[in-house]
């Protein structure tokens, strides 16, 4: 009897997968570098980078010193000098791999291998990540949230201004989109206005409050496109060991995702690829 339960359930939430999987197959664009497209008798999701294969792609140690070169160029920040410091040290102490995994790096490394023709970002400051995927897909169009809160972590903030100037240096020539105020209340419009837009990468570094992370994560993870990567950082961090539990309960709990954390050295980063 009990085995006839468990049959039984397991059909009903097989079907129940099953049919949200072809509808969504049939309904969400697809990341054209990171899905292979096969029409009929799909067997399983033919995702081509995994979050594994970002993972030991991030860990070849010429990423070290070629961000360590990008920072140093691109950006005048107090508090990049310790993070430049910190790129320049294990570049030369970690010979054959590298274990440190920050945002920045996957970052660089999933727009590198995917070639993003659109990225949303919330927290975007003064353009260091989205100038990160500009380098890599010049073409890219950006969708960049922000509040542009002054003096922000003790660190100037002028707004898009910056960011713009930043995405200039690199001949970024792609579309760039500012939306000013409360990601909360704006992505929320933004999708009711734009039913059919969808991400090949989004990137979330905004509210570090519980209930601001929980919300930002459910109003995206919808529009990340088959195949198309989600970003979350500071999973490591002291100051909010709770985003540990929002990535968890929001993100990895899915059964649409595929997940991987890096929470061994820095403030730590969260990303996942939609299967479907």
């Amino acid at each position: 009897m009990i085995n006839y339960i468990h049959q039984f359930f397991f059909k009903v939430k097989n079907k129940i997968r099953r049919e949200k999987r072809n509808k969504n197959l049939i309904n969400i664009p697809k990341q054209e570098n990171n899905y292979i497209e096969i029409k009929k008798n799909l067997v399983f999701d033919p995702i081509i980078y995994t979050p594994e294969f970002i993972a030991k792609e991030a860990q070849k140690p010429e990423y070290n010193e070629e961000l360590y070169n990008f920072l140093d160029k691109q950006f005048d920040e107090p508090y990049l000098e310790f993070v430049k410091k910190y790129y320049e040290k294990i570049s030369q102490a970690h010979k054959t791999h590298s274990n440190y995994i920050d945002m920045i790096k996957i970052l660089f490394v999933i727009s590198k291998l995917i070639r993003p023709k659109n990225y949303l970002e919330i927290g975007v400051r003064r353009g260091r990540s989205m100038s990160v995927v500009a380098k890599n897909s010049p073409n890219c169009d950006m969708y960049a949230f922000d509040m542009w809160i002054q003096n922000y972590t003790g660190v100037e903030n002028p707004g898009p201004e910056i960011v713009e100037n930043e995405l200039k240096k690199l001949e970024h020539k792609g579309k760039i989109y500012f939306f000013n105020g409360d990601s909360k209340k704006l992505i929320p419009k933004f999708k009711k206005n734009n039913p059919n837009i969808f991400f090949d990468l989004i990137c979330i570094d905004g509210d570090h409050s519980y209930y601001g992370a929980k919300i930002d994560l459910s109003n995206t993870f919808e529009i990340v496109k088959i195949g198309g990567f989600l970003v979350f950082d500071d999973t490591n961090s002291f100051e909010h060991p709770y985003l540990k539990n929002v990535w968890k309960k929001n993100i990895k709990n899915r059964d649409n995702f595929i997940c991987k954390e890096f929470n061994e050295l820095g403030l730590g980063v969260s990303i996942a690829v939609r299967i479907f």
